[in-house]
């Protein structure tokens, strides 16, 4: 699963809990993209990796209710670790 995010919050990739549990669920690996960076996290280090959650519920911009967020430390890929991924991805 890929999200996309736009800011870090002190060192700190924010993403709603909703991805975070889909995730878990489906046993997926979660990468997530800010700037040229990405992040992957295997999904069996979701729970070890996850650093917290937001205290208080943001409202969602669209008017759809409101949720949590769900914190990681930003440890992008460096460019050898990401051609290793694009190879095991789409050549393997």
């Amino acid at each position: 699963m890929k999200i996309r995010i736009k800011t870090l919050f002190y060192g700190k990739a924010g993403i709603p809990e909703k991805y975070y549990k889909e995730a878990l669920k489906k046993r997926e690996d979660l990468k997530i993209i800010f700037g040229n960076g990405i992040m992957k996290i295997q999904h069996r280090d979701l729970k070890v990796k996850k650093v917290g959650r937001s205290e208080e519920p943001l409202k969602d911009k669209w008017g759809r209710g409101e949720y949590y967020l769900v914190y990681f430390n930003w440890k992008p890929m460096t460019r050898d670790e990401r051609e290793e991924d694009f190879v095991k991805t789409y050549l393997v």
